[in-house]
């Protein structure tokens, strides 16, 4: 899931009358306590999982950025890193050179070019 889109629905809120702080717990704490996992996650403290996001500004901005995910403490995702950067910007598939997305009124396709040959597959 785009992590994203979990954002800008908390700012939503924000914007609808909630606190800033409600809609942060919303997205963190709140949520692993409904699904009885608060003892996992939810927070970040020693024995639990570390899993988090590095953001490039205020978390309720729609103009902030993901810039890092880390899931059980290992990095899986850095805009930094070029690879990354094509698919947070592409979406599935755009960190592939061989893959081309067309998109058309919510349908999409996928053509895959045949290096060697020069065509499509």
């Amino acid at each position: 899931t785009d992590s994203r889109l979990f954002l800008r629905s908390a700012g939503l809120a924000v914007r609808g009358g909630m606190t800033r702080e409600g809609a942060l717990r919303g997205l963190t704490i709140a949520n692993a306590k409904i699904l009885g996992l608060d003892d996992r996650i939810g927070t970040l403290e020693p024995g639990k999982d570390a899993d988090f996001i590095i953001l490039s500004g205020d978390p309720l901005s729609i103009y902030t950025e993901v810039e890092q995910t880390w899931v059980e403490g290992t990095k899986v995702f850095d805009l930094a890193d070029p690879q990354d950067r094509l698919y947070a910007h592409g979406g599935v598939g755009a960190g592939d050179p061989k893959r081309v997305t067309l998109c058309c009124f919510g349908s999409a396709w996928d053509l895959i070019i045949a290096a060697n040959q020069g065509g499509a597959q």
